[in-house]
């Protein structure tokens, strides 16, 4: 630290030898000690080059994928990676069971299940799945991090047989298809589950349904399937109230299900039909579960908008009308067949086994592959959203630059995740300089962020230059012994004749404890 005296020309019969504590001007410059660890960049790095090896297994054996022993190879890698348990990287029995216990006993905030800011296909930040990916971390090997995914699908197999709902995972209309497919099986397997807990449910309601009406109805209608009154809705036949029938579930399917689909199904004719059974399997449920009920019954509940209401009382709209519209056929065709009486369009049972299956399954490179972009993603919505030293300029630009690296190298993956690996380096250097900074520094955010920008400061405020004396005092408030003094005097002056043309002048006086130095430099003007 540099503290520095100004004394003007009018005022040097006041200089004095001040103190350097009381110096006007303070410059400080930081000299920081090499860090030698960067744990998150190393862990990630480990993982980086498991799926290097991973990702070019697959180029190598891209021509084969169709072949047996393509399959074959596949099959054996798998083999030997769970049952080759010999290596100190594996977690071990009790560490396997406190974090399956974290992960599925942590109490998941939905709020935070956010869209993904990366072109990637991982998982939602905050999710079971992107938990698991940071737990990976402490792994580093393909084996260990293999040996630990299938204690992982053990314990989702668990909750799939007891159907127990999967902490974390959210289950909305569709699956996310901007996540990977791990995740969208996950979304899969927790909507099977949900649909078995609320059939169970829906029984017990139906149930209570028709004992109202075997006990209040003199008609002694017979309703199958029914859940509850539409209100404000009646029969125009009866003039009973109109019951919401239980339906079938529509098909739940995650990308690779869509596109085996349709690479079944090419003609436009048969995806109508699909689209056909639907509403024909509505309309069975609608007429079991509400008695001697009109087309324009079903209308009103299930399209409301084909229902035009006027003076006396309704109309179909002119598409439903039509003799030969498509759903007046089905109306006609369809019988008062409950959910249970129908052939399932989506076996949530089976769909939810098949997608187990495919997770217990999954090759090494494959589960790799999807990890690495999971853990990425996480990686980045943590430093962008934590705050605190991360929020500082220096470190900000750093971690918002990560999402670009990836539209920049799209077409080549292990380069995105090289060039990332070597950005989350510099932010975990920054981090760890500006952490180390604070506790030298308390409250002084100005000083830190000057300080990761360059090694050196002018220090003008009173809070600083208090927090500064602090450190070097050793909380006495008076530094230390400087360890040299050094002295610039500048002036101009007339040389070498008193009418001669001012010129510069200047003396340098250097003093420490082992040496005294002395310079000057005098200019004249010979006119």
């Amino acid at each position: 630290m540099n503290a520095t005296y100004l004394y003007e020309e009018e005022n040097q019969s006041k200089i004095t030898l001040g103190t350097p504590e009381h110096a006007p001007d303070w410059h400080l410059k930081i000299k920081f000690n090499p860090i030698s660890s960067t744990p998150l960049y190393e862990a990630y790095n480990l993982m980086l080059s498991s799926f290097k090896e991973g990702y070019q297994w697959q180029i190598d054996n891209s021509a084969r994928k169709d072949n047996v022993a393509f399959l074959h190879a596949m099959k054996s890698l798998t083999d030997s990676i769970a049952t080759s348990l010999d290596s100190s990287n594996y977690l071990s029995t009790h560490q396997i069971d406190e974090a399956l216990h974290e992960l599925f006993e942590f109490s998941y905030d939905k709020s935070s299940f956010q869209n993904k800011i990366l072109q990637l296909k991982s998982a939602p930040p905050g999710t079971l799945l992107s938990n698991f990916a940071l737990m990976n971390l402490n792994l580093s090997s393909l084996k260990a991090i293999y040996a630990f995914w299938l204690e992982f699908a053990k314990e989702l197999r668990y909750h799939w047989q007891k159907k127990i709902p999967l902490p974390g995972i959210p289950v909305t209309d569709q699956p996310d298809y901007n996540s990977c497919i791990i995740f969208q099986k996950l979304q899969l397997i927790n909507f099977c589950i949900e649909r078995h807990i609320e059939r169970k449910q829906n029984q017990r309601l139906r149930m209570m349904v028709e004992k109202q009406e075997e006990m209040f109805s003199s008609a002694a209608v017979k309703r199958r399937g029914a859940l509850e009154p539409v209100p404000g809705l009646f029969m125009l036949n009866t003039g009973l109230p109109i019951f919401r029938p239980l339906l079938q579930d529509h098909k739940y399917m995650t990308e690779d299900m869509i596109i085996e689909q349709e690479n079944i199904l090419k003609n436009t004719e048969f995806k109508a039909e699909l689209q056909s059974n639907s509403v024909l399997s509505d309309m069975q449920a609608f007429k079991a579960a509400n008695y001697d009920s009109a087309f324009e019954d079903f209308i009103r509940w299930y399209s409301p908008n084909d229902w035009e209401d006027n003076e006396t009382g309704g109309i179909l709209s002119k598409r439903m009308q039509d003799p030969d519209n498509l759903w007046q056929q089905m109306w006609k065709q369809a019988e008062p067949l409950s959910v249970e009486q129908q052939k399932p369009i989506f076996n949530y049972n089976l769909e939810g086994e098949k997608a187990m299956h495919f997770l217990e399954t999954l090759p090494p490179a494959h589960l790799l592959e999807q990890l690495i972009a999971i853990l990425t993603t996480t990686i980045i919505h943590n430093l962008t959203h934590c705050g605190g030293i991360f929020s500082f300029q220096s470190i900000s630009k750093l971690t918002e630059s990560m999402p670009s690296i990836f539209q920049r190298f799209s077409n080549d993956p292990v380069k995105a995740y090289s060039e990332f690996a070597g950005v989350l380096k510099k932010v975990e250097h920054l981090s760890s300089l500006a952490t180390s900074l604070f506790h030298k520094f308390p409250k002084q955010a100005r000083l830190v962020e000057c300080f990761l920008g360059t090694d050196e400061d002018m220090i003008s405020f009173d809070e600083e230059r208090q927090s500064i004396l602090s450190l070097l005092s050793s909380g006495k408030g008076k530094l230390p012994q400087p360890d040299f003094r050094k002295y610039v005097i500048k002036t101009v002056c007339s040389r070498p004749h008193f009418n001669s043309p001012p010129t510069p002048s200047r003396f340098f006086y250097s003093l420490s404890a082992q040496e005294r130095i002395f310079a000057w430099a005098l200019s004249s003007a010979d006119v």
